[in-house]
């Protein structure tokens, strides 16, 4: 659609649109009408201002508009990146969780393997046990056969005719033969041979083998008692001055020397009227099963050992020592406070009237000191790591050894006497300017710790004693890395037997005075007949004597003994082929089977007799106080009958019984809870 513009041009007159820019001729003034003129206003500066600041305003935004975007799309990628961790972490957890089900499954079958296999174990044990007991039997009718042939073959001599040829003659002397060698192989059997005698130097060879003989049988009544006099005591091999033969004694039946041959604890030289002691360096006495094979070693020794030596005992707290008990022996100890290992003790037995003397920790080394009274006698054990001052160590030693003027010490030096460095010339020095004496033999022989690659004496014993005898003994045991230490003092006097008097109730005594009082006498009230009951029961009252015994030995025996001793023989073989590698994996079974099984013999000993007085709480309780103290018991009184704080008078108060009847036995079965400890 067009549309139709009138033109522009004012001239022509004829356009619609009037020239306002100009004022009509023929306007009239009243037609024309004037509006002012707004003023220029001054604000478009701060307009201008303002728009700059909405558009950096506007910048801004979008700016954080982008940068959110930016952290939203990276917290995705994380987010995604954490879900997929989070879903891998679930199956390695379900894979973990299937793993170790399976892992217990096979726990399980092992355990089920395990505990048959013992029980097979076990059964061939019995078997093998049977087995050795009829071959004993069999041995034993064997050489009932051998002796029967000898005496047959004997008369056979006397009452044969002389053979007739040479091949007659030629199998009798084989048979002969034959026979001699079995002869000769029963005779060794009933032998033993005792070294380190010393050797007369008599020229009447009867009096050196009578002096022989003595020394044989001293040495053997110690280990035996009253055992029979061997047959024949020789010395082995000619006389050589300056050397000691060795003694050769025969006995009647070859179970005497065997017996004498048990155990390497068995066979120390002891005496019963010595002072004895035992050194070993334990490295952590309280490791599960070591104090255990302590007792084992003491039980196997045949006399009183009276004071036991540790070293590197490694207690850290007063509570660690006090659980280490022995019975009928007193703990002393001496502790690091700053660090872990070192640590002594000493176990004095309670024969012995004991003291301590001084207890240090110093510089890192741990002296201890206990006095022993009626001996005036002061037992020392000293632990010097070897990584500490030397020269404050020597100081503090020397000045504890010039106080003592009877002393022995024990310890674990890390001094090797066998080398010939200035330390071990300064530390001989030392020892021998106090006036003691180093008692160990200065030998390979006599090391007492033997490593893979060399062996020394770092464990020391000296004394200051002056005219006495001593006798020592280096033990190879695998508790640790270094050898025990027996050594006896002489000069001591055998504990004496305690004897003790006490008053006992003459029952059949008590019974006739009973039935021969009137019955007038036993009257109703409850304080006379408690006077008459009291009266009978003086009266029939008699003073014994009795001897206290020592505490009876509990769960310790023979198998547990002769497990400790093979393992100790495996010890001693291992060290002595360290690169035998079947030889050491045998004796680390060994060593965990006897730490084993002298635990489960001890639980297997408590559980017995805990469970023989499950339903008996007086016995129970008289249990518990035997096996935590290991003491004798010496008196046991019965408490009197109280009910409700009251103690029961009168006898004819029906009421009063019969209100509380079922009281009284309440109280009398609750008496061994409230029955105070003994002994």
């Amino acid at each position: 659609m067009s549309l139709l513009r009138s033109p522009t041009n004012t001239q022509t007159g004829g356009g619609s649109q009037p020239d306002l820019s100009k004022i009509s001729n023929v306007a009239e003034d009243s037609l024309i009408t004037f509006r002012k003129r707004k003023r220029e206003c001054d604000c478009g500066q701060e307009t201008k201002e303002i728009r700059a600041e909405l558009k950096s305003m506007t910048s801004l935004l979008e700016k954080f508009i982008d940068s959110n975007a930016s952290i939203m799309s990276q917290m995705q990628v994380s987010i995604a990146d954490v879900k997929t961790q989070i879903t891998e972490i679930k199956v390695t957890n379900e894979q973990t969780i299937s793993l170790i089900r399976e892992n217990l499954a096979e726990v399980k079958t092992q355990i089920t393997d395990i505990k048959s296999s013992s029980h097979i174990m076990s059964l061939e044990q019995t078997n093998i046990k049977v087995h050795v007991n009829q071959l004993e039997k069999e041995i034993a009718k064997g050489q009932n056969k051998i002796q029967s042939l000898e005496s047959e073959l004997n008369s056979f001599k006397l009452t044969a005719p002389l053979p007739s040829n040479s091949q007659t003659v030629t199998q009798p002397r084989m048979d002969e033969k034959l026979i001699r060698e079995v002869q000769d192989r029963n005779a060794r059997e009933r032998n033993i041979i005792i070294v380190g005698v010393p050797e007369q130097t008599s020229s009447n060879a009867e009096e050196r083998t009578c002096k022989d003989e003595a020394d044989v049988m001293n040495i053997t009544n110690l280990l035996i008692k009253d055992i029979p006099k061997p047959i024949k005591v020789i010395r082995i091999g000619k006389y050589t001055a300056g050397k000691i033969r060795r003694i050769k004694a025969c006995y009647e039946a070859p179970m005497l020397a065997k017996h004498l041959l048990r155990n390497s604890y068995q066979t120390l030289q002891i005496s019963k009227s010595r002072l004895n002691f035992l050194y070993l360096n334990a490295r952590s006495i309280r490791k599960k099963g070591k104090l255990d094979e302590l007792k084992c070693i003491l039980h196997s020794i045949p006399t009183t050992t009276h004071v036991i030596l540790v070293t590197e005992t490694w207690i850290r707290s007063e509570t660690q020592a006090l659980e280490l008990t022995l019975p009928n022996y007193t703990h002393y100890y001496n502790y690091r406070t700053d660090k872990k290992g070192g640590g002594v003790s000493a176990f004095i037995h309670n024969n012995l009237k004991h003291s301590l003397s001084e207890s240090i920790y110093l510089d890192g080394n741990n002296y201890l000191w206990i006095r022993l009274e009626k001996l005036a006698l002061e037992v020392g054990v000293v632990y010097y790591p070897g990584d500490t001052s030397y020269r404050t160590f020597l100081e503090a030693y020397e000045s504890q050894l010039q106080q003592r003027s009877r002393a022995i010490i024990f310890g674990d030096f890390n001094i090797d006497l066998l080398k010939k460095e200035k330390e071990v010339k300064q530390y001989k020095l030392l020892v021998d300017g106090a006036g003691f004496t180093i008692l160990n033999k200065i030998s390979k022989k006599y090391c007492t710790r033997h490593s893979t690659t060399r062996k020394s004496i770092i464990d020391h014993v000296s004394s200051n004693l002056k005219n006495n005898n001593y006798h020592m003994a280096i033990i190879n045991s695998s508790m640790s890395d270094h050898k025990q230490i027996y050594l006896e003092l002489k000069k001591f006097k055998p504990t004496p037997i305690i004897r003790t008097k006490y008053e006992a109730i003459d029952y059949q005594m008590l019974y006739t005075s009973l039935e021969k009082a009137d019955s007038d006498e036993l009257s109703n009230d409850f304080t006379l007949l408690e006077n008459k009951i009291k009266y009978y029961t003086m009266n029939s009252k008699t003073t014994k004597t009795k001897i206290l015994n020592q505490p009876q030995k509990d769960w310790i025996n023979k198998d547990l003994l002769s497990e400790i001793n093979q393992r100790n023989y495996l010890w001693t073989e291992l060290k002595q082929n360290p690169e035998d590698d079947s030889l050491e994996e045998k004796f680390k079974t060994k060593r965990n089977y006897t730490a084993k099984l002298i635990q489960n013999t001890k639980d297997a000993y408590y559980y017995k007799e805990f469970t023989k007085f499950s339903n008996k709480p007086k016995s129970m309780w008289k249990l518990i106080n035997n096996l935590a103290n290991n003491k004798i018991k010496q008196s046991c009184a019965p408490s009197k009958l109280t009910i409700d704080s009251k103690l029961i008078t009168d006898i004819n108060d029906d009421l009063y019984w019969q209100n509380k009847y079922p009281r009284i036995f309440m109280t009398i079965s609750l008496l061994p809870y409230h029955t105070p400890l003994l002994g």
